[in-house]
């Protein structure tokens, strides 16, 4: 099958042979319930090209990547609503275009240049696959699940236009290595690397899982979890938090902070079980603090700003370590070390 113009082929049963585009910007359409099998059905000059799913498909074997017989397409267009399309391995094409509310599942990683939400569908990439490419949408539409060990490296949405949510609900390691931008980002009980700013909503733990936020780089976004002493925030580095962190009922577990060299800003309230000073950093408290302990693991600085209070002890763990910076008015609530282990200033 050749192409000479720009047309459209509709299939309405599986093809065995060699489809070539011919550079044209031809359109290659699969009805509903149609699959497709790479190994039987090769493309050729597909560049310029679009493959449509107008239903429920399964892809078996690679779809791309320049190779013979496996053209790259410029666009793929899956996910009608009602329907599902899987693609059980690797895919490449410039443009993967979620068009209704249906579901994609990428079963193999992805590469092209962007991945876009026309509507309110559903992503869902397996466990220890990556998506190369940027993700974005409109009027805050799309859901992406990661069910597993996950990686995403391009920025996902944009500051006008968030995701509705992304999910990593799991037990693995997700690495969001660009920035973020999504009404709701959720955690499970895994491990969700942040390599990038966040900005949303909510960042919502729902299960005692761990985040890890990258150097310099900042949360513009209330982070919040389903149950009190649930949930650990870690900063590798320089870090900043622009809204409140917790609730009085429902505190984070712990945060993880003050590394050597760094400075962590907290600018509104701050609700955490604990919260440890691991090293000799500063951490500037602008909001209010609350919970059980702020720990003084090493000789690190927190400075309060003026009229912010901390309800919490204090503990020093060694002898003339740590110091205390207050601007204006505070108040602090609990014990400030003891008579064996004082703090420095």
């Amino acid at each position: 099958l050749k192409y000479s113009v720009n047309g459209e082929v509709v299939l309405k049963d599986e093809l065995k042979g060699n489809v070539d585009f011919n550079d044209q910007a031809g359109v290659f359409t699969l009805n509903d319930g149609v699959n497709l099998n790479t190994t039987n059905t090769t493309f050729d000059n597909a560049s310029n090209a679009t493959l449509k799913f107008d239903g429920d498909s399964i892809i078996t074997g690679i779809l791309g990547g320049d190779t013979a017989g496996k053209s790259t397409f410029d666009t793929i267009e899956a996910g009608k609503t009602g329907k599902t399309v899987n693609f059980t391995n690797n895919v490449f094409a410039n443009n993967l275009e979620i068009v209704e509310n249906g579901a994609v599942n990428l079963a193999g990683n992805f590469k092209g240049d962007n991945i876009n939400y026309q509507n309110d569908g559903v992503l869902n990439l397996s466990d220890r696959k990556e998506i190369n490419s940027n993700i974005t949408t409109t009027d805050g539409k799309g859901t992406l699940n990661l069910l597993g060990s996950s990686t995403i490296n391009g920025t996902i949405g944009t500051q006008a236009d968030k995701l509705k949510e992304i999910n990593s609900q799991n037990s693995g390691t997700t690495n969001l290595n660009n920035n973020v931008f999504a009404n709701n980002l959720n955690i499970g009980a895994g491990t969700l690397n942040l390599n990038g700013n966040f900005t949303g909503d909510n960042l919502n733990y729902l299960a005692n899982g761990v985040v890890n936020l990258a150097n310099n780089k900042v949360v513009d976004s209330n982070i919040r979890t389903t149950a009190d002493n649930q949930g650990v925030l870690n900063t590798i580095k320089n870090a900043e938090f622009r809204q409140q962190i917790g609730e009085e009922t429902k505190k984070l577990k712990e945060i993880n902070t003050a590394k050597n060299d760094s400075t962590t800003t907290f600018n509104d309230n701050v609700y955490s079980s604990n919260l440890n000073l691991l090293e000799s950093g500063s951490v500037n408290l602008n909001g209010n603090f609350q919970g059980n302990i702020v720990d003084f693991k090493d000789d690190a600085k927190l400075n309060i700003a003026n009229n912010k209070n901390i309800d919490a002890r204090i503990v020093v763990g060694d002898e003339d370590i740590g110091e205390i910076n207050i601007a204006g008015s505070t108040i602090i609530s609990g014990d400030i070390a003891d008579s064996l282990n004082k703090i420095r200033a």
